[in-house]
C-alpha cells in the first residue's frame, strides 16, 4: 500500500510541475525541457501499480509502450543541463541526432504495438512480475530486451557523465559556487545517481523479488524530493525575464566570455609585442597597449576600434605594410616581413619582424588578420656579428692558401740550397735570406690571430 501511495504521489507532483511548466508561455525554455524529461520519467510509472492492482489485463495495449521513451531520459537531462548553464533559447539544429536510438526502437516495436490484444494478454498472463526476466527476455523485433536494458542503462550513464561536468566546469568558472540553479542540479544529479544504481541492481541481481520496487521506488522518491525543491526554489527563475535571470544566474557562456576577456586584457597590458586585429576592410578591430604607445608616440595618434589602419599608417614610412594586408584579404596566406622603423624608445631606428595571419573561426570562415610586430634588433646585431665574423675567417682560410704559401715555399727552397754542399752562393747569404722569409710568415701568423680574435668579439 505504501508502494502504491508512493507512485501515485510522484504521479501527481509530476503532473502538476510539469503543467505549471509547460502551459505558462513566460516560462524559459531549460524549464520546459525539464517539464518533457519529467513526462518521460512518469511513462513507466504505471507499471508497479498495475501490477500491483492487478490490473494489467484490463490495459493490453499499454505494454512495452514506455520501452523506447526511456531512450530519451539521458538526452533530455543533458539538454536540459546544457541550455540552462549556456541559457539558451531553443534547441540546437543537432539535437535531434540524440533521439536516434528512441526511432530505431520504437520502429522495432511497431509490429508488435500493432498486433491485437489478444497476443499482448498471453504475454501478460504468462508474466511472472515478482522478477523482471519478463522485460529481459522478450523479443523487440530486431534485438533482445536484455540488449535494449543494457544499452539504456549505459545510455543514463553516459549522459549523466556529460551534465555532470558541464556543472562542473560552470562551477570551476564561475565566482559564485551556489546559486539555486548549481545547487539544484547538484539534487538533480545525486537523486539520478541514487535511481541509476538501484536500476542496475534491480535488472541484474537474479530472480529478485521486489526488484520492481529497486526501479520504481527509488524513481518516484527521487521525483517527489526533485519536483518538491523545484516547485519551492527553482522555479521562480524560471519565469522571470531575461534581465532579471541574469542579474541571478550568469549562464556558462557568459562566463567562459568574461574569463577570455579577462586573459586577453591581462596579455594586452602585459604584453612587449605590437599587435593589431584587423578586418575585412582593414578597418582596426582590436589592438594591445603597446600598440596604443607606439602609435602615440611615434605617430602621434589616437587608436580607436573601427578606424582604418589605411590613415593609421599614412605616414611614408608605414606604407610598406598595407600593400602585404590587401595581398592577404586576396589569397589568404600568411606574410612574413623584416623592416628597420622608428623606435619607441629612444627615436633611433630598429630592425623589427612583421607577422601577418589569416584569422578563421571554427567553420572556417575568414574573420580578418592578425598583426604581430616584433623587435629583433638583438638578432640583427648578432646576425652583422655573425656576418663579420665569416668574413674574416674566409680572410684568414684565405691567407692560409695563398699569403703563407709564398714565404713557406722560399723557405724550403732556401733550406734546399743550404743542404747542398756545392752551392755556390754563401751560406751566410742564404740564412739570411731565410730570416725575412721567417719574418713574413711571422707577420702573416701575427694578423691572423689578430684578425681571429677581433671576430669572436
Amino acid at each position: 500500500m505504501f508502494f502504491l501511495l508512493i507512485n501515485f504521489l510522484a504521479f501527481i507532483w509530476v503532473i502538476v510541475a510539469s503543467a505549471i511548466l509547460l502551459l505558462n508561455k513566460h516560462i524559459r525554455f531549460p524549464f520546459k525541457v525539464l517539464a518533457i524529461w519529467m513526462v518521460m520519467n512518469l511513462i513507466f510509472l504505471p507499471y508497479p501499480i498495475l501490477i500491483d492492482l492487478n490490473q494489467f489485463q484490463n490495459f493490453p495495449h499499454y505494454y512495452r509502450i514506455p520501452a523506447p521513451f526511456l531512450y530519451l531520459l539521458g538526452p533530455l537531462l543533458y539538454i536540459f543541463t546544457r541550455s540552462l548553464l549556456n541559457d539558451e533559447k531553443k534547441f540546437y539544429t543537432t539535437d535531434w541526432l540524440h533521439a536516434i536510438p528512441f526511432v530505431f526502437h520504437l520502429i522495432e516495436l511497431i509490429p508488435f504495438y500493432l498486433s491485437p490484444a489478444s497476443v499482448k494478454l498471453e504475454l501478460i498472463n504468462q508474466a511472472d512480475w515478482n522478477n523482471l526476466n519478463i522485460f529481459l527476455s522478450a523479443k523487440e523485433g530486431f534485438l533482445n530486451a536484455k540488449f535494449h536494458s543494457i544499452l539504456k542503462l549505459i545510455s543514463w550513464f553516459v549522459y549523466l557523465l556529460l551534465s555532470i561536468n558541464l556543472l562542473h566546469n560552470y562551477l570551476n568558472v564561475t565566482s559564485r559556487i551556489k546559486n539555486a540553479i548549481s545547487t539544484f542540479l547538484f539534487l538533480l544529479f545525486s537523486l539520478r545517481i541514487i535511481h541509476l544504481i538501484f536500476t542496475f541492481l534491480g535488472f541484474f541481481l537474479p530472480r529478485s523479488t521486489y526488484s520492481e520496487y529497486l526501479i520504481n521506488l527509488p524513481n518516484s522518491l527521487t521525483l517527489i524530493l526533485m519536483v518538491s525543491y523545484l516547485l519551492k526554489e527553482t522555479i521562480k527563475l524560471s519565469g522571470i525575464s531575461n534581465e532579471e535571470f541574469s542579474k541571478q544566474f550568469t549562464s556558462l557562456t557568459e562566463l567562459k566570455l568574461r574569463e577570455k576577456q579577462i586573459k586577453l586584457h591581462a596579455l594586452d597590458n602585459a604584453s612587449d609585442e605590437i599587435f593589431f586585429f584587423i578586418g575585412h576592410n582593414l578597418e582596426l578591430l582590436h589592438f594591445n597597449k603597446a600598440a596604443e604607445n607606439y602609435i602615440s608616440i611615434i605617430l602621434q595618434k589616437k587608436l580607436v576600434q573601427g578606424v582604418s589602419l589605411k590613415n593609421v599608417l599614412s605616414e611614408p614610412n608605414f606604407k610598406f605594410v598595407l600593400s602585404p594586408l590587401q595581398q592577404i584579404l586576396l589569397d589568404k596566406k600568411q606574410i612574413n616581413l623584416e623592416h628597420e622603423l622608428i623606435s619607441s624608445n629612444n627615436g633611433q631606428k630598429e630592425w623589427v619582424s612583421i607577422s601577418l595571419n589569416p584569422i578563421y573561426d571554427d567553420d572556417y570562415n575568414f574573420l580578418g588578420i592578425s598583426v604581430v610586430t616584433k623587435n629583433i634588433s638583438h638578432i640583427k646585431v648578432i646576425e652583422t656579428q655573425n656576418l663579420l665574423q665569416k668574413k674574416n675567417l674566409d680572410q684568414i682560410a684565405w691567407n692560409h692558401s695563398h699569403e703563407m704559401r709564398a714565404p713557406l715555399a722560399n723557405i724550403m727552397g732556401l733550406a734546399n740550397q743550404i743542404a747542398k754542399p756545392s752551392n755556390v752562393i754563401p751560406q751566410s747569404t742564404l740564412i739570411k735570406y731565410l730570416l725575412a722569409e721567417a719574418e713574413k710568415l711571422d707577420n702573416i701568423i701575427r694578423n691572423n690571430v689578430t684578425q681571429a680574435s677581433s671576430s669572436k668579439k
